[in-house]
């Protein structure tokens, strides 16, 4: 009789080199109806295969894409700004929604503090250009 408790199978296999591997199986089943309650699948599969079909997942990856949309214009009205002698903001504030687009569709959170420190940049350069001073 085995030793391993009742919801542990284990399962025999031979290795490319020809040496046998032994690898345990758990199986817990549910008390009344016998339907397992934890797949064979590692916990992390499932729980990345479940977080892709969420909401917030696809929100990301719309929010990012829109940011990478509206920041291109931004990036490439910047750079021939810049060719003609002008100001090297839009080129910053391009290249800062590009990348923060690119980091939140990833949903990492340093696209959010990318986007904030762009921000930040577009309030002292706003106030760089006409201090107080608003349309006449």
């Amino acid at each position: 009789m085995s030793s391993e408790p009742r919801n542990v199978q284990r399962i025999e296999a031979v290795d490319d080199g020809g040496h046998s591997i032994s690898r345990r199986k758990l199986s817990i089943e549910a008390p009344h109806n016998g339907n397992p309650i934890k797949s064979n699948e590692p916990e992390r599969n499932r729980a990345v295969r479940s977080h892709k079909q969420s909401v917030g997942y696809w929100w990301a990856i719309f929010v990012g894409l829109v940011m990478i949309i509206l920041g291109l214009p931004v990036l490439g009205g910047g750079v021939w700004l810049l060719t003609l002698g002008g100001t090297w903001y839009y080129s910053v504030a391009g290249v800062g929604l590009i990348a923060s687009g690119i980091l939140i569709a990833r949903r990492q959170m340093a696209g959010v503090w990318l986007y904030l420190a762009t921000w930040l940049v577009t309030i002292c350069w706003a106030y760089s250009e006409v201090q107080f001073n608003g349309w006449p």
